[in-house]
């Protein structure tokens, strides 16, 4: 069992920094996209850790998670919503920090499963990388949810231009200014 949770880790992180690298070549917002620019070398880094780990504990060095892993049960529903059609960049770049916070969330109660087992397996090794690349997601989670309300207030803003006063403030005293 532990085998295979070990497995669906590797197969989400090298999933998710697919999609972590298309998130930051899309949209204007340089700061978005220069997290998940970042956040996407520390998942590839993460899948390598998982990889080496697996080769350890497992004389197969084929890292196969069965027909759906984790990842697969997240994402289809959330690329579905991005896709429901025409946005404004800044609606785009919501719309992926939505699908990014949703997996970063997922990720950090798959590393919880993954340590427990461990733990339940007497794998001390195994719970300690979990922990680590739990606490790793957690920070992340943090870094993209800081994003979510200023970028909800500009998509908001673009989408109803004709709508709403332009001087509305949609960013954060700490956050850019955008122009």
């Amino acid at each position: 069992m532990l085998r295979k949770y070990l497995a669906d880790a590797y197969t989400s992180e090298t999933k998710c920094e697919s999609e972590l690298r298309r998130f930051a070549a899309t949209g204007n917002d340089e700061d978005v996209q220069s997290t998940f620019a970042s956040h996407a070398d520390e998942t590839k880094a993460h899948a390598v850790q998982l990889r080496e780990h697996y080769a350890k504990l497992y004389t197969d060095t084929e890292l196969n998670s069965g027909p759906v892993s984790l990842f697969d049960l997240a994402f289809p529903p959330l690329a579905n919503a991005a896709n429901s059609g025409p946005a404004v960049p800044e609606e785009i770049t919501l719309q992926n920090l939505l699908m990014a916070y949703t997996v970063e969330t997922g990720e950090i109660a798959m590393y919880e499963t993954l340590a427990a087992l461990a733990t339940a397996a007497g794998d001390a090794e195994t719970e300690l990388l979990a922990r680590k690349l739990q606490s790793d997601e957690r920070r992340a989670a943090d870094k993209i949810w800081h994003f979510i309300s200023t970028r909800a207030k500009l998509a908001f803003n673009m989408l109803t231009v004709s709508e709403v006063d332009p001087a509305v403030d949609t960013k954060m005293a700490d956050d850019r200014i955008v122009q």
